[in-house]
């Protein structure tokens, strides 16, 4: 279902239009969740490879341009820094060297936002992400 659909439903009379132009998903489980629910165009399936030219598409299983886009929405996988996680004061510099699951996520979403300049982005708020980007300068 596109999210303009979904808007609709929900009682939203005027929606800006929107077109799905790619997700990164790693996990071949949520993968088949996107393209079933959402129809991406690309699907790639690792983040590392989103600030190159081309990366792996798993929509039509060969490699493919990485697209530029007006809106970038980016979500974070939060078990290094989460505040649920015992261990999490070993990944105290995990968005800065970007190692362990949240700072590979955040070094790909980096990379995309500075060799693609998207006009806008959102980043997910993820309560312990905040004292990583402490430890990472601003470009």
């Amino acid at each position: 279902m596109a999210l303009t659909d979904a808007l609709r439903m929900l009682g939203f009379k005027r929606c800006v239009p929107v077109t799905h132009v790619f997700s990164c998903e790693a996990a071949p489980p949520k993968q088949a969740w996107i393209k079933g629910m959402c129809c991406p165009h690309h699907l790639f399936s690792d983040i590392r490879e989103l600030g190159q030219n081309y990366a792996t598409d798993v929509v039509n299983y060969e490699q493919s341009w990485v697209p530029d886009v007006f809106l970038f929405i980016a979500g974070f996988s939060c078990k290094s820094v989460s505040f649920l996680n015992v261990a999490r004061s070993q990944h105290q510099q995990s968005c800065a060297m970007e190692e362990g699951e949240t700072g590979i996520t955040f070094g790909g979403v980096r990379k995309y936002l500075i060799s693609r300049m998207p006009y806008m982005f959102l980043l997910e708020n993820v309560v312990g992400l905040r004292s990583q980007l402490e430890n990472v300068e601003s470009e």
